[in-house]
């Protein structure tokens, strides 16, 4: 899997890796590969964010199917994303992060989502790659969610060097 810049070092980045690779949220057969990105854009033409599905199998236990997103759903994780920043004091402003979502089916039929959030990135390389940062503060965020049941299980803002 490709990487911005692989994580080195740090409790948080361990936290993370454990979280992400020891997920048994599905389990069952293996999934059917599908890898195609879908962008959103907002009024002034900039992308928000971007479906990474192709990475699927890296988040998820390998039973989960890759999913679309609804702009209804979105506007569902939208909601639940602000709701996690109010509880965890956000600092900035939602509409100033960029978003990679990750979404897949798993064998009970409900929509799993990891939400891969971040600011201030200065190329267009996050729309195709997976954003991965040491660090970076209330920059970046990361969130797991079961948007079936409207349930967030992980929200985390990255650390301070």
């Amino acid at each position: 899997m490709k990487r911005l810049k692989p994580c080195n070092a740090g409790c948080l980045c361990i936290l993370t890796i454990l979280l992400l690779f020891t997920n048994s949220d599905c389990p069952g057969q293996p999934a059917q590969a599908k890898s195609l990105p879908a962008a959103s854009k907002d009024s002034q033409d900039s992308v928000q964010y971007v479906i990474l599905n192709n990475l699927a199998k890296d988040f998820f236990d390998s039973a989960c199917k890759p999913a679309a997103l609804s702009e209804s759903e979105i506007a569902v994780i939208d909601s639940l994303t602000k709701e996690q920043m109010k509880t965890e004091r956000a600092s900035r402003a939602f509409d100033s992060y960029k978003r990679q979502f990750i979404v897949v089916t798993d064998s009970q039929g409900d929509k799993l989502v990891y939400v891969n959030g971040f600011c201030n990135w200065k190329n267009q390389t996050w729309l195709s790659v997976f954003v991965q940062v040491d660090d970076g503060g209330n920059c970046f965020y990361q969130m797991r969610l079961n948007l079936s049941k409207k349930k967030v299980s992980f929200f985390s803002y990255n650390g301070y060097a």
